[in-house]
């Protein structure tokens, strides 16, 4: 009998591990604020990777062709691999007069051409019988980084330095302002191409276009409809285009979350009190872009295709007793 099968596990399928490595210096600057380096290196080996059948004929590869009934069809093997280099800078202020501080930001690049790694879905290679073509960026690189948390507590109320007591001490005592800042550079994006004839089967988009100039605009000139440098790619003349992976430079991150919250204290033991918070994401309304038209013959190529969310507010009050 046949058995028909979309699914297939190379039988000499090995496990993928990673080594890591890395190198830590801390050191107080100043009072209560300490300062840490970090550098971290990973190196991913025998990580998955995804090929496919091609529904035509490809010049010197074997097992191409006419494909029937293979539609989703795809091999899974390992032999794919990823290198990541990071260096952390962190500040971090211990409570102390009232001000928290921690602050983060990594410099990194990591690259590999394992294609169903770290994305959203999984990616067939372009050309099942040269995987090392499908070495680029990965999917999840992030060049730049920086987190910043913080509180602070106004030196108002009981055992503060200003308004101790009285009403002055119950209206502006007990303020505690907090939240974080989040901003990063961009993910990449692969310019593909969108081919009946010739695409892989199981894997949509996995053609690439053929890049023929440098894909990234100047930040002055990126704008909604236009973010990168579409004259840079173009169709290529066979079913393989010899754009790497991942080499358009997406939308950066920027939201501002805050929070500004009070206790009042009830009764003489201080035993019960109410908490009012109020917590607001994206303060700024800053417009933060998700996404990318990178299909080359797509009438949106190179336009901007969805932005996150936008600013909200949320209060909250609790009593406890």
């Amino acid at each position: 009998s046949v058995v028909s099968n979309t699914v297939a596990v190379n039988p000499d399928y090995r496990v993928g591990y990673a080594q890591i490595w890395n190198f830590s210096i801390e050191r107080p600057i100043a009072p209560n604020t300490v300062l840490n380096l970090t550098y971290t290196g990973t190196k991913g080996s025998s990580l998955d990777l995804l090929l496919g059948l091609s529904r035509t004929p490809i010049p010197g590869q074997p097992g191409t062709g006419a494909v029937q009934n293979a539609l989703g069809f795809s091999y899974d093997t390992s032999g794919a691999s990823s290198i990541y280099h990071g260096l952390q800078v962190r500040i971090l202020r211990r409570f102390n007069r009232g001000l928290m501080l921690n602050g983060t930001y990594t410099y990194s690049k990591s690259i590999d051409n394992a294609s169903s790694i770290g994305g959203g879905q999984q990616l067939i290679a372009q050309d099942s019988g040269d995987p090392s073509a499908e070495r680029g960026l990965s999917s999840f690189d992030m060049r730049h980084q920086l987190r910043i948390g913080y509180m602070y507590e106004l030196p108002f109320g009981e055992r503060k330095r200003w308004a101790n007591g009285g009403w002055t001490g119950s209206i502006f005592g007990n303020w505690r302002f907090s939240g974080s800042f989040t901003a990063h550079s961009g993910t990449p994006f692969t310019a593909r191409v969108f081919s009946g004839s010739c695409s892989v089967v199981g894997g949509m988009f996995s053609e690439r276009a053929n890049q023929v100039g440098d894909p990234n605009l100047p930040a002055s000139e990126r704008t909604t409809a236009l973010w990168f440098n579409t004259a840079a790619f173009a169709l290529p003349s066979g079913c393989i285009g010899d754009a790497s992976r991942n080499s358009i430079t997406g939308p950066g991150q920027f939201v501002w979350n805050a929070g500004l919250s009070k206790t009042i204290p009830l009764g003489r033991d201080g035993l019960r009190r109410v908490d009012f918070r109020i917590n607001t994401t994206n303060l700024l309304n800053h417009v933060n872009y998700t996404g990318l038209s990178t299909v080359v013959n797509s009438a949106t190529f190179g336009s901007v295709t969805g932005a996150g969310s936008m600013r909200s507010f949320s209060f909250t009050t609790r009593v406890n007793f």
